[in-house]
């Protein structure tokens, strides 16, 4: 109990176990479709560490907002979207007939831009969430 002047919201430990697995998890799912930037970047000449940035970080801040319920996306929806955006972008990429180390820049970020596309339509439509997970 506080003096009141402060308010603490006080969590059990199952609670902050999910709330951690929640930020890992989505920082390794939003991973998948960051990975052919991080690929890209790579092969431009960027150092590992420095191309580990863009692609872990966005799904370590979506990971805690979500953790933290300061965004309305289920868990649920960030596995839908990072494995459909992968998915079609990784099919762009090999109907294109190129990889994301050696197709030119425009051909991977438009890929991308199209997997991010799809990805995001999946995801708020809960089609992949309801026959998958």
């Amino acid at each position: 109990m506080t003096d009141g002047t402060t308010a603490t919201v006080e969590t059990s430990l199952p609670e902050r176990l999910e709330r951690v697995g929640i930020v890992a998890g989505a920082t390794l799912l939003l991973a998948l479709p960051m990975g052919v930037v991080g690929s890209l970047l790579v092969a431009r000449g960027w150092p590992a560490w420095a191309a580990a940035i863009p692609v872990l970080g966005p799904g370590l801040a979506v990971g805690v907002l979500a953790a933290t319920d300061r965004i309305p996306v289920s868990y649920g929806q960030i596995w839908s979207f990072s494995l459909s955006s992968w998915f079609v972008t990784l099919l762009l990429l090999q109907a294109s007939g190129s990889n994301s180390l050696t197709a030119e820049r425009s051909v991977v970020l438009g890929a991308w831009a199209v997997g991010l596309l799809v990805g995001a339509v999946v995801a708020s439509r809960g089609w992949l969430h309801d026959r998958l997970l």
